[in-house]
């Protein structure tokens, strides 16, 4: 009863707003929200932008990589104890749901609850439980935005709370979602619509949460296809959001920042999403042209290889219009590595002069010895492995016969000392009187 009744909350929630134009967009739709991108998942290639780059408030949807970065270094039932500080570092005034100090809860069950009701005490129990502490999981999310190229993003909580450091950008956001999407479990946590948490040792009840992303819930807003997101508000940031929607081969990921109404951002999502849909076709390149293997070198000495890990085809994007031909393929290779070079071989697709993506190409280093090593494990009659066999052969032949003339010696031994023994019985036998 309770699940109906939240759905039909978030349901009535979506519908109070006013009903958005499905009209199809010649151009790109005039979105009110001030950033926003949309981003292929597979490929990260960047379909539709305003303001991407600038930096702003992102609130809740923070949560994306507290989630995903717990999920990805902790199991979804292992024990949390939440700590005085998860639970009162925040203000009671934001959004919780009423954790206490010593409350023992899941991985999993607070994964839900900073997703569905984005609860910070919920986000700073995962942050310390994952991190040791709230301060060295704040690192740890900058560092993994920094992995991910994110570079002009940082974070100092779990939660999103406003603070003057914390910001990100349209742009290093959906490269944070399109990391989150890789994370096993956590795609089932961002589209969840509802969620149960079973009664605690501290809280006899259970406790339900339901999404208001209006994307995936029964709305004027549904959107065919959408299968999860994230809200996020504070006084600073206005409304934040995140979502992911599939439509046959393209998955894309939609940020918007800074958006002045709750319901702006589901226009805009909508309108966005439309528009990239019914403009863009998948397309695939074919990888014809890069080299199968770059030499690595020691010096000017050949040291090995590095050999390429190419599929037969890339995927693109194109927009209606956009000639397959024209689009290139560029290797971003060296001539050699060296052997002490960081290896990062890549691949960049352009639309004539106009970067579509870049992404990075799978390798293995391949080495003299490796291959040497390979060789002689396929062919047992290999040069490199006779002579080892042979000495091999040799050596326990000798061992053998070795052992057989120390055992005749030790019989021959044991013989002569038994007929010396019978000798000596018989001679005191002699001497005897009967």
């Amino acid at each position: 009863m309770r699940k109906r009744f939240l759905g039909a909350l978030a349901a009535l929630f979506c519908l109070s707003g006013l009903l958005p134009l499905r009209a199809e967009a010649a151009g790109p739709p005039a979105a009110t929200s001030w950033a926003y991108v949309v981003m292929d998942a597979e490929t990260g290639q960047v379909l539709i932008e305003k303001n991407a780059d600038e930096r702003l408030y992102p609130a809740s949807i923070t949560k994306v990589l507290t989630v995903a970065l717990a999920l990805d270094s902790c199991a979804p039932g292992e024990t949390v104890t939440m700590s005085e500080e998860a639970v009162f570092s925040i203000d009671r005034g934001s959004t919780h749901i009423a954790l206490t100090p010593g409350e023992q809860v899941t991985v999993e069950q607070l994964a839900y609850a900073a997703m569905l009701a984005s609860a910070n005490d919920a986000a700073n129990g995962l942050a310390e439980h994952a991190g040791g502490t709230l301060e060295a999981f704040a690192e740890r999310m900058n560092a993994k935005a920094g992995a991910l190229g994110a570079v002009s993003t940082h974070f100092v909580n779990a939660s999103g709370l406003h603070d003057g450091n914390h910001y990100t950008t349209a742009r290093d956001f959906a490269r944070i979602t399109r990391w989150a999407l890789s994370v096993p479990g956590f795609r089932e946590v961002f589209g969840a619509d509802e969620y149960t948490m079973a009664p605690t040792n501290l809280q006899p009840e259970s406790r339900n949460f339901g999404t208001y992303n209006c994307l995936t819930v029964e709305s004027a807003y549904t959107y065919e296809g959408a299968t999860g997101g994230k809200l996020g508000w504070t006084p600073e940031a206005n409304h934040t959001f995140v979502a992911v929607a599939r439509r046959g081969e393209m998955e894309l990921i939609l940020v918007a920042l800074n958006s002045k109404t709750k319901w702006e951002k589901f226009k805009d999502a909508v309108a966005l999403y439309d528009y990239c849909f019914g403009n863009f076709r998948r397309t695939e390149v074919p990888a014809a042209g890069l080299p199968e293997t770059v030499p690595l070198l020691e010096g000017e000495a050949p040291a090995g290889e590095v050999k390429l890990e190419l599929p037969a085809s890339f995927p693109v994007d194109l927009a209606a219009g956009a000639d397959p031909s024209r689009v290139q393929l560029r290797a971003g290779l060296p001539a050699a590595y060296q052997k002490e070079d960081a290896v990062a071989p890549s691949y960049s697709l352009y639309l004539e002069d106009e970067l579509l993506y870049t992404a990075p190409i799978g390798y293995a280093l391949q080495f003299p010895e490796d291959a040497a090593e390979k060789a002689a494990a396929l062919d047992p009659e290999s040069p490199a492995e006779k002579p080892s066999f042979r000495w091999l052969l040799w050596f326990l032949g000798a061992l053998v016969l070795l052992l057989l003339i120390f055992r005749q010696i030790s019989v021959a031994r044991r013989r002569r000392r038994r007929r010396r023994l019978r000798a000596q019985r018989l001679g005191r036998l002699e001497g005897r009187r009967f």
